[in-house]
């Protein structure tokens, strides 16, 4: 890369070096009018990326690194995990070169084999310290497939018909929020709102596109519709960049973008009107992923403006930026007409089983949660269920309650609370400053006219149960419980009753493939027996314990009933006794309680279709 002279602007240039071994080039251009004379020149890599909080140390990846100042070597010194420095000479331009290996098939990283390019930002592209200003890519594709194309939503300068060539974002926290896709490409577009919208597929099976685009149609839509009536997005452009590999699930938000992976069996067939549950998780997530276009990558913690991404950032908000998150990817499929009010509640149903079933809730607030993300709900070992709660699943309940709320006894919504919140990110000069921690709560005080101060002290900052059941009764929505039937019994549906005995026992083991104990809940009878994490289940009453055989000797068991586990621990055979409890209801669906009053009726009609 030897760009004129005369240049100013920092450019980057990617390349694939070694597809078979999944190696890229990187390139870094400094003209010599961004280096201060004779001081150091230093390029830093991400450690983490934003959306995704735990610390990935992408500077890991670096194979080899090389500088050259106007064409000769120069030293390079790394001064920490992270980050390469040299002294350049009076007046010079430098260009570093890196080798980077490649090959995350996630949406947080890069990936390069024969057939696909894929890379986000912070995985390829080191910062250059002290260069505030706007950067030029180069995407050079050596050796493409033959119908590779590039998706991106980068602004590009010189491209061809594939999309190789010259892009060039604003300033470095442009460059790691458009991330891209080289490859063969299924491709369907629509509007919204007058805004085109692109739907790339990657190895795509056989497929309902159609259906897909339909469906996903609806969902942008609506939120669209939530917080601009009539009126376009904050965006020109959006695009979804969907990969499909087997067993993989998963999106990441950016600012006109998202990744996303899912499995080939998510996505719907032709001919079959059903919504599969691969197809309704995969619809959540497309959902989830647009909603942080306004909710994150507008409206953003204070403490993530600027991001750091030396180090861990933490913020106590996660519960609002996920949490609300997760509340509106559900409750938009609803009002889309993409699922119906039944289906509605049955995830509603879910939720609330997943809850009542971790012990964690009683342990730690929701709050607390977003801040405690990076050591624990992004490193969650076998004794997270007991110590900790999810933002994601808590905070879209506590969304769900006050929503309910707010529609119930103080003639609003949540959905006013959020338009307000684009509005306030809308108005400041800065946009990119950052939303206060205390916003929310300022602007439900503002619309009521009363104190939420006891309501975030219970129910956000403390841990105590979310009074949802009589929230979704003032909607004509009644809340029932019964035990759970096994580990594949997420909720949402009312009792079967198995064959023969009582419901599943309430045990408190969490089991994995292959009868091995991943987790033990606290205060359950596993726990009080003394089974740990790790242990092997070989035997139950005597018999082997192996697939169906453990859940069915389980089912036949009764309340008061001695249970002989065997188990290998550090290859040792041990013996415990379970007491075999009570069943506990912790397993939920929601049903419509067709006697309520008028009004109950008409409160859940509007806030299932969004009308005031």
């Amino acid at each position: 890369m030897s760009p004129a002279s005369a240049s100013t602007t920092v450019r980057y240039r990617i390349r694939p070096l070694n597809r078979n071994e999944h190696v890229l080039e990187i390139n870094v251009y400094v003209p010599s009018a961004q280096i201060a004379p004779n001081a150091p020149l230093q390029v830093q890599w991400p450690t983490w990326i934003p959306g995704s909080y735990l610390i990935r140390e992408y500077a890991r990846h670096v194979l080899r690194v090389n500088a050259t100042c106007d064409g000769k070597p120069v030293a390079l010194t790394q001064t920490d995990k992270c980050t390469w420095q040299c002294v350049p000479s009076l007046a010079a331009s430098v260009a570093f070169t890196f080798q980077v290996y490649a090959f995350d098939r996630s949406v947080r990283g890069a990936f390069l084999d024969a057939d696909r390019m894929y890379f986000n930002g912070a995985a390829v592209f080191p910062q250059v310290l002290g260069h505030a200003g706007a950067i030029e890519i180069d995407l050079v594709d050596d050796t493409p497939p033959a119908a590779a194309r590039i998706a991106t939503t980068m602004p590009p300068l010189s491209v061809d018909e594939l999309g190789r060539g010259r892009y060039r974002v604003a300033d470095y926290d442009a460059l790691l929020d458009h991330p891209v896709e080289i490859s063969e490409q299924v491709r369907a577009e629509f509007r919204v709102a007058g805004i085109s919208h692109t739907l790339v597929v990657t190895a795509a099976p056989a497929t309902d596109l159609q259906r897909v685009i339909r469906d996903l149609e609806k969902i942008c839509a609506e939120h669209v519709r939530m917080f601009h009536g009539d009126g376009p997005p904050p965006f020109t452009q959006y695009l979804f960049m969907l990969s499909v590999v087997p067993d993989g699930y998963g999106g990441l938000e950016h600012r006109d973008s998202t990744s996303l992976v899912c499995a080939p069996g998510d996505l719907p067939i032709a001919g079959d009107p059903a919504i599969s549950e691969g197809y309704l998780q995969l619809l959540g997530l497309m959902s989830h992923e647009y909603f942080h276009a306004w909710n994150v990558k507008r409206i953003r913690p204070q403490s993530f403006v600027p991001y750091d991404l030396t180090r861990e950032v933490s913020t106590d908000q996660l519960w609002l930026y996920e949490g609300f998150t997760s509340y509106y990817d559900d409750l938009a499929l609803v009002r889309s007409g993409v699922i119906t009010p039944e289906d509605y509640l049955r995830l509603i149903g879910r939720n609330l089983s997943a809850l009542a079933r971790t012990p964690g809730r009683h342990v730690q607030s929701v709050r607390e949660s977003g801040t405690r993300a990076w050591t624990k709900y992004y490193r969650a070992d076998e004794n997270a269920p007991n110590a900790l709660v999810s933002y994601y699943l808590k905070g879209g309940l506590v969304a769900l309650l006050m929503d309910l709320t707010l529609r119930s006894q103080n003639n609003t919504s949540l959905d006013e609370i959020m338009r307000a919140l684009f509005a306030q990110w809308q108005s400041n000069p800065d946009r990119y400053s950052g939303t206060p921690d205390d916003a929310l709560e300022a602007h439900m005080e503002a619309h009521t006219g009363q104190s939420w101060r006891s309501y975030f002290s219970r129910y956000v900052e403390g841990t105590d149960p979310l009074p949802i059941e009589s929230a979704l009764a003032a909607f004509g929505v009644r809340v029932r419980w019964r035990p759970s039937h096994g580990s594949g019994d997420r909720g949402g549906l009312p009792d079967k009753m198995p064959p023969f005995g009582t419901h599943f026992p309430a045990l408190g083991l969490v089991v994995v493939e292959g009868e091995r104990v991943k987790s033990v809940l606290s205060g359950s009878a596993a726990a009080r027996a003394g089974i740990a994490s790790g242990d092997h289940i070989v035997a139950v009453n005597k018999r082997r314990a192996v697939g169906a055989t453990l859940g069915d000797t389980l089912s036949r068991t009764r309340v008061g009933d001695d249970l002989l586990l065997h188990v290998f621990r550090d290859q040792k055979l041990r013996e415990f006794v379970l007491k075999v409890p009570s069943a506990q209801l912790d397993t939920a669906w929601c049903e419509i309680d067709t006697e309520m009053p008028t009004p109950a009726a008409a409160r859940r009609a509007s806030w299932l279709t969004g009308s005031t």
